[in-house]
């Protein structure tokens, strides 16, 4: 499943800015990333929210395919 990621202050799907990490290991490793559009910083609750979201999406689209 391909997801995206939308800047929770401009909307834009955009590409994020690390300071000091060049992988992500885990999601901690995105907090106090910042937007490249509108320089917000990322928050653990948005990245919280981000992953229920794509937890959510994928538990949908697996029932459909059961037909659930």
């Amino acid at each position: 499943m391909n997801t995206s990621y939308e800047c929770p202050s401009c909307g834009h799907e955009t590409v994020f800015y690390v300071k000091t990490k060049t992988e992500f290991k885990s999601y901690d490793d995105l907090i106090g990333a910042v937007c490249i559009i509108c320089g917000y910083t990322l928050t653990d609750e948005n990245i919280k929210r981000y992953v229920r979201d794509i937890a959510i999406k994928c538990l949908q689209e697996r029932l459909k395919k059961t037909g659930f």
